[in-house]
């Protein structure tokens, strides 16, 4: 920026030295009132800038997936060039990057460059030139700003497929008879309509000892990027697919060597689980126990044994 500046007063001086050089030569009054114009262009320019970022202020906010730039400039002139300049941080890849955005107006941006992960966005500046490139503002701003930056979902058709290769004991219906009243959390799907519309109210088929069908996933992430890329896409599509047929899950993986889980029964939990996920240095290795079935990208599914709907497979 201070080249840029510099080479704006040369620039500057140099054509305004020229314009009183063909005066003085020439004794031309046009070049007189040429360079008196030039000379008192800065002023005006100044006067200008001043006035466009005497109360402007930025802010920055976190959206699903996009930083949200926001600009307040209340001067009925605008808002000039903003070059914002940002260090990004990527847990899950831990790699740096630093990012400069031009802008005049509110926008929402993407870094569609960077890698997978929870994204911490640090150190932000603001700078601004006016008109002729003589004199720039400057501004630190105070963000502090995660982004989750995660694949499109890999799309499942429904969870019921996925669990065709294991047991349901956890998931059995007790008694195609045996009904009781819709609770919060229950799936759609459990609904029995014909007494539900006897009854006036919503009544649901009731699972074996009362408990919600429930598989575990093992997430493979010690491959390279792109490999962990498709696996995060396929979880995110299964796990939203045995969420919508009623199937609790536990997720599973390995952040660098330390083994790491939480359990996912509704979809904010399943967001919540890819922040988890992603916030922390990706695995070096991955121990996926024999028994469980590989649905494909990296992604391992485990019933378990018992009929209790508990780990009981895996220690």
């Amino acid at each position: 920026m201070k080249l840029h500046r510099l080479r704006a007063w040369s620039g500057y001086l140099g054509f305004l030295l020229f314009v009183l050089l063909l005066f003085f030569f020439t004794d031309a009054y046009v070049f007189f009132l040429l360079g008196v114009l030039f000379f008192c262009l800065p002023l005006f320019s100044l006067l200008l800038f001043r006035l466009q970022t005497r109360h402007l202020q930025i802010e920055l906010q976190a959206g699903n997936d996009t930083c949200q730039i926001r600009l307040h400039a209340p001067s009925p002139l605008g808002s000039p060039l903003i070059h914002l300049q940002l260090d990004t941080y990527n847990r899950f890849t831990q790699e740096r990057a630093a990012h400069t955005l031009s802008l005049t107006e509110d926008t929402d941006h993407r870094f569609s460059e960077i890698a997978m992960g929870v994204i911490d966005i640090q150190g932000v500046r603001a700078l601004a030139k006016d008109a002729l490139g003589l004199f720039c503002w400057r501004r630190p701003i105070e963000a502090n700003i995660q982004l989750l930056h995660v694949p499109a979902p890999m799309a499942a058709v429904s969870g019921e497929p996925l669990l065709q290769g294991g047991q349901k004991q956890a998931g059995s219906w007790q008694d195609t008879h045996e009904v009781r009243a819709y609770q919060p959390g229950d799936s759609l799907r459990w609904i029995h309509h014909k007494l539900s519309y006897k009854s006036g109210r919503l009544m649901v088929r009731a699972f074996e000892n009362d408990t919600h069908p429930h598989v575990i996933l093992f997430l493979d992430l010690s491959t390279s990027l792109t490999q962990n890329e498709a696996t995060i896409a396929l979880y995110q599509g299964a796990c939203a697919a045995l969420l919508k047929d009623g199937v609790r899950c536990t997720v599973r993986w390995y952040s660098e060597e330390r083994s790491c889980s939480c359990s996912v029964s509704d979809p904010y939990q399943l967001h919540a689980s890819l922040h988890q996920i992603l916030a922390a240095p990706c695995a070096h290795s991955a121990h996926i126990p024999p028994q469980a079935r590989l649905l494909g990208e990296g992604l391992y599914l485990l019933e378990p044994s018992g009929g209790d709907g508990h780990d009981t497979a895996v220690a």
